[in-house]
């Protein structure tokens, strides 16, 4: 189950003036070669992914963005390590730093509907309803079979999103639509059924209140 609305702390202003250099330098072009990446580089990323296994999510991310610290390009690498990144953030709860790094990785590598659906995911367990729709949108204008891995999860999420939020008429059709579509699972079923009786809770209420002002 997706944790829901954890706070999320201020994107480091590190972070985006790594990102803005790159756009400036004209370095976001994903190039062949690694032959800048050295070995000491590589067992960074190592000790990071061990970190994460460990259960140290801080610290992977601190280990992931000090070699990202040290781009001059972006080549494959790079793209591993925001990715490695992005997840550790997800899973230390950092949902907003999350949802910009996978924004970042639509930008340096390719808009691909995987990063957006792993940003729809993040965005809707930080209370963001509206940018996680648009992620979400993006996703599946470029996925229009909805294919890719992410897509049931980011429908998923931004469903339990609207259940927090009040809005069971917008969860109840969007697992619906999952459904529908055969991503059926249990908890997408219970989910729906939960938003359902709440929809006919809410109309009980309402036609309550309509006999009794007549």
């Amino acid at each position: 189950m997706y944790k829901q609305y954890k706070k999320t702390r201020k994107i480091s202003k590190i972070k985006k003036s790594i990102v803005s250099a790159l756009f400036l330098s004209g370095m976001l072009l994903l190039l062949t070669g690694c032959s800048h990446v050295t070995s000491e580089m590589k067992e960074s990323r190592e000790n990071g992914i061990a970190l994460m296994e460990s259960g140290d999510y801080e610290g992977a991310v601190a280990e992931f963005d000090s070699l990202i610290a040290q781009t001059t390009r972006v080549t494959s690498f790079e793209i591993d390590v925001l990715k490695y990144r992005g997840e550790a953030e997800f899973m230390l709860g950092d949902y907003g730093a999350a949802a910009y790094t996978y924004d970042t990785l639509a930008k340096v590598d390719k808009p691909r509907a995987e990063y957006y659906y792993l940003g729809a995911v993040s965005l809707a367990n930080s209370g963001d309803q509206d940018g996680a729709e648009n992620r979400l949108e993006s996703g599946k204008s470029a996925d229009a079979k909805h294919e890719v891995t992410g897509y049931a999860e980011a429908m998923e999420a931004l469903g339990a999103a609207y259940m927090t939020a009040g809005d069971e008429e917008k969860a109840d059709e969007l697992y619906q639509t999952l459904v529908d579509e055969g991503f059926s699972s249990t908890e997408v079923y219970n989910r729906w059924m939960m938003a359902a009786m709440a929809l006919i809770g809410r109309a009980s209420l309402d036609a309550k209140a309509t006999v009794t002002s007549s």
